[in-house]
């Protein structure tokens, strides 16, 4: 299969195209007169990348652009792949940013079909692997190495060019050490198990403290799993003692949106304005003397709170949402948690939900993720503990 062979023709949808069996390698040596092969550059970028080897991955190969979906790992690996324009490329490669690779990519015959040599460039020069794509798994079993690979890295993880994009040429024998937050900070990190068994352990001291409510506020990016993984936990280790309130409810809504518009105040869906956290503020402080409150219930269809319910106060009031650490609310949080998963985990699983929830294209979840949530972000959610200011824990997903 040769360079520009893996797609017929442009799909307008993302839809499988093939299950790769390949087998990679590292090599010893250039082969003799490279130039009379074919050959093109390679720049590619990743969107998103999960601990199981998923990828999103943009590609430029000559003139041509794609993106591409991987999942699996080792020898097979499921591939998903559609040609886009320039134009979209280019407006998603920032999304890139720090997860990339340059090379240049020579098809080499040889009796069982093609030999493609990667030659890296930039932060990964001097680096060469080899990758050889077979038909069937009993073909990979048969293959015999040429004498100028190296050993075989295919099932090495360090090697698969998501992890040569984001960590560099792998050391021979030092492992990378764990991410364990900004030790000028002194923000204590956890990974997600540990983490949120530390926030029920604070939560339980604050509630032997005082027989008032407890407010917990768990903040994170878009899709970084505020809800499901670590809200969901914490509500079910205390039950009907605890309630919580999601911060989706507050918003204002469309009409308030359109309205501020006319007026020529353009806000967007992932900025705090878009929130009316002066009701939650007045709602929290209700809850905490022990007042019931009725709040507002969002509805995503509409894009506008269509009904209230009845909310009784609770020993543990569980605030989570973008904006759970925003300044207007802070003096209502007895206990406050981040969830940090990191730009590629959440650009996935934000595609995977919107897809399914708004039946958005890939590529417009994209672009809107590039064009307005990650600036929002940075501004507004990661900002929230990149300081001295914060006096919580960081929960990494």
């Amino acid at each position: 299969m040769t360079i520009d062979q893996k797609i017929e023709k442009p799909q307008s949808k993302e839809t499988p195209t093939s299950k790769e069996i390949e087998r990679k390698f590292l090599v010893a040596a250039l082969p003799e007169n490279l130039e009379q092969y074919p050959n093109k550059k390679i720049i590619q970028g990743y969107i998103a990348i999960t601990p199981d080897g998923t990828e999103v991955r943009l590609r430029k190969k000559g003139k041509k652009y794609f993106q591409t979906v991987k999942s699996g790992s080792g020898k097979i690996r499921g591939e998903y792949e559609i040609e886009i324009t320039e134009e979209q490329f280019n407006s998603l490669w920032p999304t890139t940013e720090g997860k990339r690779v340059e090379k240049t990519r020579y098809e080499i015959p040889f009796d069982q079909g093609i030999i493609e040599l990667d030659v890296y460039h930039g932060n990964l020069e001097g680096l060469l692997t080899a990758e050889v794509e077979f038909k069937s798994k009993e073909d990979s079993e048969k293959f015999a190495s040429p004498e100028w690979f190296r050993k075989e890295v295919t099932e090495d993880k360090k090697y698969k060019n998501q992890n040569l994009a984001l960590h560099g040429i792998p050391p021979d024998s030092v492992e990378r050490k764990a991410f364990i937050g900004p030790e000028s900070f002194n923000i204590p990190y956890f990974e997600l198990s540990e983490g949120i068994a530390r926030l029920i352990e604070i939560t339980k001291e604050k509630m032997a403290l005082s027989q008032d409510p407890v407010v917990v506020k768990i903040a994170g990016g878009s899709a970084s799993g505020k809800t499901s993984a670590v809200a969901a936990k914490v509500k079910e280790e205390f039950g009907d003692d605890a309630l919580i309130l999601s911060m989706d409810d507050y918003y204002r809504g469309k009409t308030y949106m359109e309205n501020q518009a006319r007026n020529g105040i353009v806000l967007n869906w992932d900025q705090p304005e878009a929130l009316n956290l002066e009701l939650l503020q007045k709602h929290l402080e209700q809850l905490k003397r022990g007042e019931t409150i009725q709040k507002p219930v969002y509805n995503m269809k509409i894009s506008e709170a269509d009904k209230v319910e009845e909310v009784k106060p609770k020993r543990v009031i569980i605030v989570e949402g973008l904006f759970a650490l925003n300044d207007i609310i802070k003096e209502q949080g007895d206990v406050k948690a981040f969830v940090d998963i990191g730009t590629h985990g959440r650009i996935l699983r934000r595609l995977l939900r919107d897809i399914e929830r708004t039946g958005q294209k890939p590529a417009d979840i994209l672009k809107y993720f590039s064009e307005v949530v990650e600036p929002m972000h940075e501004k507004y959610v990661q900002s929230s503990i990149d300081s001295h200011a914060f006096t919580g824990v960081v929960l990494i997903n």
